[in-house]
């Protein structure tokens, strides 16, 4: 009888464990690709900065090749 409710005993700590792991793995995958995301978010907001900056200098050099010359 002993040694059938460990063998019970383990099945169903297998079972928790196998769970466990299957929802840190499920855990992982959401944060991996939050990630993601988030570094996808950062680098679109650095290239639109850094394009607005472009925008502003050549708005700049377009104004001073107008300008007529003496």
């Amino acid at each position: 009888m002993a040694a059938r409710r460990k063998l019970t005993s383990r099945k169903k700590l297998t079972s928790k464990v196998q769970k466990d792991v299957e929802n840190i793995g499920r855990t992982l995958q959401r944060l991996g690709k939050k990630l993601l995301g988030d570094a996808r978010a950062a680098a679109f907001d650095a290239t639109e900065r850094t394009l607005s900056v472009a925008q502003k200098k050549l708005q700049k050099v377009r104004a001073q090749l107008k300008k007529p010359t003496a």
